[in-house]
This record gives C-alpha cells, structure tokens and sequence, in this order.
C-alpha cells in the first residue's frame, strides 16, 4: 500500500495534536492532607508493644 508524503505528514501531525489535546484534558493533580491525630493517654495503661496489645484483647494465654 503507497502512502503519499502528503497523507502521511498529516496523518502523523493529526495524532500528535490527538495526543497532545487529550494529555490537556487529563485531570489536575489533588493534593490533600490529613489531620494530625494528638492521642491522650488511655485508660487502659501503656501498650508498648504487640504482645502488649493481644494480651490486653485477648488474656495472657492468647
């Protein structure tokens, strides 16, 4: 198949402006933030640790 010079320059400039006109559309980046969570102390005492925290769920013998 022959393709002249011509359909191919347009060919190839109309998929750049394609692409170009579609990476415009593309969303603008959000940027969000998150509140920074000041804890208290608990009423349930100090858990340091994982082990701390199943025995305190779950008994001792967990």
């Amino acid at each position: 198949m022959s393709v002249s010079f011509k359909d191919l320059v347009n060919g190839l400039l109309r998929m750049a402006f394609a692409t170009r006109d579609a990476l415009a559309r593309k969303p603008a980046v959000r940027h969000f933030s998150t509140k920074v969570f000041r804890g208290r102390k608990t009423t349930l005492g100090t858990i340091a640790s994982t082990h701390d925290m199943l025995a305190l769920a779950e008994g001792e013998d967990y």
